[in-house]
């Protein structure tokens, strides 16, 4: 007989009720703690998403003259305000002559070629985000904003918080 087994056959009912009690308790602690972390964890970036979303859609309207004109600087002065924010790592104003603005972006390599295979719309690969928006003003496309975001840092920020 192991030890556990004699210590066990050792108790009385009434602390082998107790223990079973209490690993109950704690398998019912464990499962409502991991939905309640997949469930924060899921809404958490569905919620960084739609917030990339309206930034992109945002700066696309207000690029949207710039872009029409060919304006290079008034082009790189909109994107530029958003070099600031916590999970963007990149963005670039690809205007329809072909001419790439971009005003930064640390995290990722620009490739143009890829780039331009993206359809419009959101792009999720593991903790990368890439959105990519038309840019149209008085129903024409002047251009394509594309915005890289990386979510690892609010995921880390949770993952901290529940360990």
């Amino acid at each position: 007989m192991s030890r556990i087994q004699q210590i066990l056959l050792g108790l009385s009912v009434r602390w082998k009720l107790m223990l079973l009690s209490l690993a109950i308790c704690g398998a019912v602690v464990l499962a409502a703690g991991g939905g309640l972390f997949a469930f924060q964890w899921y809404t958490m970036q569905q919620r960084l998403v739609e917030d990339l979303q309206e930034i992109s859609r945002i700066v696309a309207n207000n690029s949207a003259a710039a872009a029409a004109f060919e304006d290079e600087d008034a082009a790189a002065g909109v994107l530029s305000g958003l070099a600031g924010h916590a999970t963007l790592e990149s963005a670039c104003l690809v205007l329809k002559n072909g001419q790439h603005i971009r005003p930064f972006g640390s995290g990722r390599t620009h490739s143009p070629s890829l780039e331009s295979q993206k359809p419009d719309g959101v792009h999720v690969r593991g903790a990368n985000v890439d959105l990519v928006t038309p840019v149209i003003q008085d129903g024409e496309r002047f251009g394509t904003l594309h915005l890289g975001a990386n979510l690892s840092k609010p995921r880390a920020e949770l993952l901290r918080a529940y360990s």
